[in-house]
């Protein structure tokens, strides 16, 4: 799906190709690939690396990490296709832990059906999955093994020239908390929106100053949150007063404040409050944070950002120097909305002049 997503975008998708090299000037960034077909080389204005938590590009600019680093030892991934209905129950659920002595893991389902993924630290195998599950009969079939070991680390910094960090690449986090890939979703969503505008000539290049400004303290705050709840997972699954006792002694806050709840400060959210200290779920319309849900005639306000900019408003404005395209009505005041949903600025007056500000056009 996200594939074809990608590709009617017109997004280029190739397979078996290694990045050999990079050079970047003034202008752009140049790279070498290693294709079956031989080296090619391919010229942009910029580049952004997803290449994962050993990112070769991340090594050829001499960008260091902070945080422990490697957590433990190589653990194994195991999918495997199998009708587990008879241990099931029909119950559903995400994720189920295995004390079983002689095969501990975690069991997680894919579809609940037969799509299911085995964690653990063993030979990975067949009869590992049938012994942590209690059947030595089960019929299964192995689909992929992922080896791989836990990490916590941060980039150092998330761009070097025209060249950006994202994902893996930039900060790596332990699986505790499901941290990882939403805040590497959240680094596209930063950065697409910024690229675009610098791109087409909407905003000037200083915009994309602003990204490793804004994420890399999301990174750090969800590195350290992920790292609370891998030594002690009561902090993550438990509930209850104790459960929260332990939260709130290991400053450890819910997992949806730290996917939702963190704030931006700097040049594209005119605030300056800091960004993710003492974080708390309000979505108040604070410049900054996540634009909050409320009608708009038969529209949510989720509905009506992404595109580009957009201005909330119960009241003629003047010219903001931008297209605009009138949707609805707005009885709350003005808001000034990003196209990634975080608010950019609140107020009265002044909305010309933080449209300009926001989108590095001054």
């Amino acid at each position: 799906m996200l594939l074809d997503a990608a590709r009617e975008r017109g997004a280029t998708v190739a397979y078996d190709t290694e990045l050999l090299s990079l050079d970047q000037d003034a202008d752009g960034v140049t790279a070498v690939l290693v294709t079956p077909g031989g080296t090619r080389t391919v010229r942009a204005r910029y580049l952004v690396a997803c290449d994962g938590v050993r990112s070769t590009v991340r090594a050829a600019l001499g960008i260091g990490v902070t945080g422990p680093g490697v957590l433990g030892p190589e653990l194994h991934n195991i999918m495997f296709h199998a009708d587990l209905s008879h241990l099931t129950g029909g119950h559903g659920f995400a994720l189920a832990e295995i004390t079983n002595p002689a095969a501990p893991g975690m069991l997680m389902a894919i579809d609940g059906r037969r799509e299911w993924v085995f964690h653990s630290g063993q030979e990975p195998g067949a009869d590992l999955v049938r012994a942590a599950l209690g059947d030595p009969g089960l019929e299964l079939e192995i689909v992929s093994v992922l080896d791989w070991r836990a990490r916590g680390q941060v980039a150092d910094r998330f761009s070097e020239g025209r060249v950006f960090l994202a994902g893996d690449a930039a900060h790596a986090v332990p699986p505790t908390g499901a941290f990882g890939l939403n805040t590497g979703v959240a680094d596209a969503h930063n950065l697409a929106w910024k690229l675009a505008r610098v791109l087409t000539g909407r905003s000037a290049s200083a915009l994309l100053e602003t990204y490793g400004e804004e994420r890399r303290p999301v990174a750090l705050m969800a590195l350290e949150q992920s790292l609370l709840r891998m030594r002690d997972l009561r902090m993550h699954f438990g509930h209850g007063p104790e459960a929260a006792r332990l939260r709130a002694e290991a400053g450890a806050v819910n997992a949806p404040i730290v996917h939702l709840g963190y704030r931006y400060g700097g040049t594209s959210a005119l605030d300056g409050l800091p960004s993710t200290e003492d974080v708390t779920l309000c979505l108040d319309g604070s410049p900054g944070s996540r634009v909050p849900h409320a009608w708009v005639g038969e529209l949510s306000t989720l509905d009506l950002v992404g595109a580009d900019f957009a201005v909330f408003t119960g009241k003629p404005v003047p010219d903001p120097g931008v297209p605009v395209h009138v949707v609805g009505g707005w009885p709350y005041g003005t808001l000034l909305v990003r196209p990634d949903g975080f608010v950019a600025w609140r107020g009265e007056e002044g909305l010309a002049e933080a449209v300009r500000r926001c989108t590095a056009c001054a």
